[in-house]
């Protein structure tokens, strides 16, 4: 059975194991519970126990007791299966609706561009515990899709669903997709001063020094002046940046249509946004770096003193020299789902693209066997870490994309109207409830459900036919109790040993049935779909998930309390005259 159930799911034997483990253990259970009921009688006649040796005798001597025992056992087995089997089945499916939708509510929406989108829901939601951008790339590899799912980590931990997790598992991810970089830089003017010390420039035709900022448009050069010797001050107007520009590098650039070798040596001490400092960390190698791009021919070298950042450049290549500010890493954090999208599917760094127009450095900062939003073959990153990254490389045109904003409840009208004021409109909806009611209509979680009622529906006739026998022969255990109280058995020892007797009946059905059920559930549950007969659903968790069995367990204890407290009433019944 267990080899059928586990390698064939065509095989009607495989889908038969639960039954027949049942049967199987409703056999053991007769067996075992009439012989040590004939054991302990004679024990407990040797030490004199009087109430023991009517319940044991009574369970060793009854024709009926081995069948009952049995039945109890295989209803017990089987309504153990079917709430293991739905308990299991409830936890797949509450992790399967987490990795298709990822919030409680996700909102499809309509934005120009991963940047505006970020921008607009932070607006929108300064605090950070109501709404979340989310981006979403689909990069075709290997046999399929890869899914790149960008959120704004900070607010995942408050408004994401984990698949097969919690809080904790989403404030770690949040943490893993930090960057270990400098912090973003925003200069907002009106104007910006660079003030550097110029001990060499060596050109043909003017050098000049510049800055690289990011508008929110893209990358937008702005000239400082030409270079010259000495320390001074290069000041230029910064317009368009109210809401603030980011600061991306600093560029020494050669004069236009100029090929001939340049040097230049300078030390960058400071850089003014209007009348304050910017916190630029010109002195902190972890800030500053040459711009990986630059060509054959360009030697840039920078140093780090109090003085603040020093630059040695010679170059014969016609690009100008550009020092990047380091607020992204040199390799993006990512967590995936599935392998890596590389050659090695197991490599902890590759390249791949998501939505600039070159591949981006990627860091596998953890594995997961599902990402929220996702599924099981995909990668997470941090939103706008990957935007500041495409604006260095530039957008790619025509990738397969989609925005969405991830909300803890119901889109309340405040944020819809501020999100489309900022040119965010939404155009579909969907919930994590409204997918688990999905899932639930599926045929998997349907035969679950005829199996639960199959077991509910067994107990309840295992449950009847002990109430019949029990009324079928109750004159002749009432002259037998009559008999008892004629020759000087107390009340007492009555009770103890019907009591008795009905709590071994059902305790037996209970610890043989319950690990039947559970062993069933084992054998089968690998050999069927749990959720969905999709190909691409998510590789099942055999774990309990909820109360179903715990339910079904306190459910058959309280049948037996309530069975061994009723017992009594047949003793009081045996103190009339007994029956003719």
């Amino acid at each position: 059975v267990e080899i059928l159930a586990a390698g064939d799911r065509s095989s009607p034997l495989a889908y038969a194991a639960p039954p027949l483990v049942a049967l199987l253990a409703g056999l053991v259970a007769a067996r075992v519970l009439g012989r040590w009921a004939r054991r302990r009688a004679r024990r407990m006649a040797d030490r004199g126990r009087l109430p023991a040796v009517l319940t044991a005798a009574s369970l060793a001597r009854r024709p009926a007791t081995g069948r009952v025992v049995a039945l109890l056992t295989v209803a017990v087995a089987l309504l153990t299966f079917a709430a293991t089997g739905w308990d299991v089945a409830a936890g797949n499916r509450e992790r399967t609706a987490r990795a298709a939708v990822g919030a409680p509510w996700v909102y499809r929406v309509d934005a120009p561009d991963p940047g505006t989108l970020l921008k607009a829901v932070r607006r929108a939601d300064p605090g950070g515990e109501r709404a979340m951008a989310v981006g979403r790339w689909y990069q075709f590899y290997g046999e399929g899709d890869t899914i790149m799912v960008g959120v704004d980590s900070a607010r995942l931990p408050a408004i994401g669903v984990w698949p097969g997790g919690g809080a904790g598992t989403l404030a770690s991810v949040r943490d893993l997709l930090r960057p270990d970089a400098a912090p973003g830089l925003p200069l907002h003017g009106p104007t910006v001063t660079v003030e550097a010390a110029t001990t060499r420039a060596t050109a043909t035709r003017p050098m000049s020094l510049a800055i690289i900022l990011d508008d929110g448009t893209g990358p937008r050069r702005v000239d400082l002046g030409e270079l010259a010797p000495g320390s001074r001050g290069y000041t230029a107007p910064l317009t368009g940046c109210a809401d603030g520009c980011r600061l991306m590098a600093l560029s020494v650039r050669r004069f236009p249509g100029d090929e001939a070798p340049i040097a230049a040596t300078l030390t960058i001490g400071n850089i003014r946004d209007a009348d304050a400092t910017a916190p630029a960390g010109l002195t902190d190698p972890r800030n500053w770096r040459a711009a990986p791009a630059a060509r054959a021919g360009q030697r840039l070298d920078l140093s780090f003193s109090p003085a603040g950042l020093g630059v040695a450049l010679e170059s014969t290549a016609p690009e100008d020299a550009v020092i990047e500010y380091a607020d992204t890493p040199t390799r993006l954090p990512t967590v995936l789902a599935g392998p890596a999208p590389a050659d090695d599917a197991d490599a902890g760094e590759f390249a791949f693209p998501a939505f600039g127009s070159a591949p981006d450095q990627w860091r596998v900062a953890g594995r997961f066997p599902a990402l929220p939003g996702a599924g099981a073959r995909a990668m997470l990153f941090d939103l706008e870490t990957e935007v500041h990254q495409a604006v260095r490389v530039g957008l790619a045109a025509g990738s397969r994309s989609q925005f969405e904003v991830w909300t803890r409840g119901p889109m309340e009208p405040g944020l819809r109207s501020a999100l489309a004021a900022a040119g965010v409109r939404v155009v579909a909806e969907h919930s994590l409830a409204a997918e688990r009611v999905a899932l639930a209509r599926f045929a998997p979680a349907l035969a679950l459900r005829l199996y639960l009622a199959a077991g509910a529906t067994a107990l309840l006739l295992a449950v009847g036919m002990l109430l019949l026998t029990a009324s079928v022969g109750v004159r002749a255990r009432l002259r037998e109790l009559h008999a008892l109280r004629l020759v000087g058995v107390p009340h007492a020892v009555l009770r103890r040993a019907l009591r008795g007797e009905y709590a071994g009946l059902l305790a037996t059905a209970i610890l043989v049935g319950v690990p039947a059920g559970i062993a069933g559930a084992a054998l089968l549950l690998p050999a069927i779909p749990l959720v969905s007969i999709d190909q691409d659903a998510l590789a099942p968790v055999y774990r309990l998930a909820g109360w179903w069995l715990p339910g079904a367990v306190a459910l058959l204890l309280a049948v037996l309390a309530g069975t061994v407290m009723a017992a009594p009433r047949l003793v009081r019944r045996a103190e009339r005259p007994a029956p003719r």
